[in-house]
């Protein structure tokens, strides 16, 4: 939206030129000015087509005092929008519960979840992943709301996280911490009623990590990307034990494992894509200082070569 205080300085300068004025500008000083108030009202369809009309159809002087009274009512307009409260939509609340990420999350659980029945020999009971599935988006979804309620002034500071729900005032942050801890509650308990308790443990881990050693750690040390690894590999446990499996195997751990790795390459890569932002904001990343991207490629090689072997 344009900014008011640039609508105001146009409209002082033109109301002052106006008064005082003797003679009037020449045609050319007026399409001048014209060109710079169609750039910064560009988004005002009415008001511009309303110049143009003016310009064509009036004499200079009255065509420039024209344009000065749409300019006052089109500041008018633009202070009471602006003092209007943003409403919070259902694509804030996509972004305040990270909903790709928590997709991601359930499809990870899921995999545990059908692996883990595969290592029982028993067939996949379907309800029992439903609920699975219901309590571990519950979970995951709290996990957000209160990692962007943990850094609503890092993310006010960056272009790629200002336009979410906290930062931008479109939800008040005592509301957002009422449906995390709501959110949190309906997961961890439907997982331990309607599932096992163990994968209740698991989701709670999976939540203590992400709040309260992940999310301090980011503005601490670029180590942090290890454990927000291991809040993400978490996942197929929780799956794995909701479907009954047994952890005297090593699939549990190779699952683990495997998805612990598979994301640190994609989390160099995000560092390094970002660094510029993440530095200014005060985050600690890997990436830091990384002018080149050759402690990125270094790194990405290493963590790639050790997948390989």
């Amino acid at each position: 939206m344009t900014n008011f205080l640039s609508v105001k300085k146009f409209m002082e300068t033109f109301g002052q030129e106006v008064k005082t004025k003797a003679e009037f500008p020449s045609d050319k000083i007026i399409k001048l000015r014209y060109d710079l108030i169609k750039e910064e009202l560009g988004e005002f369809e009415d008001a511009i087509k309303e110049f143009e009309k003016s310009i064509s159809l009036l004499p200079s002087f009255d065509a420039y005092q024209k344009k000065y009274e749409c300019l006052t009512k089109l500041g008018a307009y633009q202070s009471k929008e602006e003092k209007k409260s943003p409403v919070f939509t259902r694509n804030d609340l996509l972004l305040l519960t990270k909903a790709r990420l928590s997709f991601l999350v359930i499809i990870t659980t899921v995999v545990g979840f059908i692996l883990a029945s595969k290592s029982n020999a028993v067939s996949i009971d379907w309800w029992l992943l439903i609920h699975t599935i219901i309590g571990c988006a519950f979970a995951a979804a709290a996990s957000s709301i209160f990692n962007q309620l943990m850094e609503i002034d890092i993310d006010s500071k960056m272009s790629r996280t200002a336009v979410r729900p906290l930062p931008s005032k479109k939800i008040k942050p005592a509301i957002a911490f009422v449906l995390g801890w709501v959110f949190a509650a309906i997961g961890l308990v439907h997982l331990a009623v309607k599932v096992t308790p163990l994968s209740c443990a698991f989701a709670a881990a999976t939540l203590f990590v992400y709040m309260f050693v992940y999310t301090p750690m980011k503005r601490k040390t670029g180590l942090n990307t290890l454990v927000g690894a291991v809040s993400g590999a978490l996942p197929p446990l929780i799956g794995w034990a909701g479907a009954g499996g047994g952890f005297d195997l090593f699939a549990p751990y190779f699952l683990f494992g495997l998805l612990f790795l598979w994301q640190l390459p994609h989390f160099v890569a995000i560092n390094w894509m970002y660094r510029e932002e993440y530095e200014s904001a005060g985050f600690m990343m890997w990436s830091n200082g990384d002018l080149n991207g050759k402690k990125k490629d270094n790194l990405a090689i290493v963590l790639i070569l050790i997948q390989v072997g």
